[in-house]
C-alpha cells in the first residue's frame, strides 16, 4: 500500500487550485519547502511535479485562496499557532544552505 501511495505524491501538486481571491502575497511560494510553486505571467501560480504533500501553501495562505482539488474549500485552515510563515522561511533557508537550526 505504501509504494502506490508514494508514487502519487509528486503529482499531488497538480490538484491545487488558486481562487480569484488570491491577493498575490506570494506566501505560498515562500513557504513551499521544495520550491514546487512557479509564478506564471499575470501572477498565476503553477505547481510543479515535486510536491511533497505538506500543504504548507494551503495552510499558510492568509486569504484561503488555495484549495486542494476543491475538497478543502469549506474546511478550516490550520498550522501550529506557534509556527509562523517567517519560521518556515528560516527553516527553508537553513535547509538550502545546509545549516541546521
Amino acid at each position: 500500500m505504501y509504494k502506490p501511495f508514494m508514487k502519487k505524491i509528486p503529482a499531488f501538486g497538480k490538484k491545487f487550485i488558486v481562487g480569484q481571491n488570491c491577493n498575490g502575497c506570494m506566501i505560498c511560494v515562500d513557504v513551499c519547502p521544495v520550491n514546487n510553486i512557479r509564478i506564471l505571467p499575470k501572477g498565476k501560480k503553477e505547481w510543479l511535479d515535486h510536491c511533497e504533500g505538506c500543504l504548507a501553501c494551503l495552510q499558510f495562505c492568509p486569504v484561503e485562496a488555495i484549495s486542494c482539488g476543491g475538497k478543502t474549500d469549506e474546511r478550516p485552515r490550520y498550522h501550529h499557532p506557534n509556527v509562523t510563515a517567517d519560521d518556515m522561511l528560516a527553516q527553508k533557508g537553513a535547509a538550502e544552505t545546509g545549516r541546521s537550526e
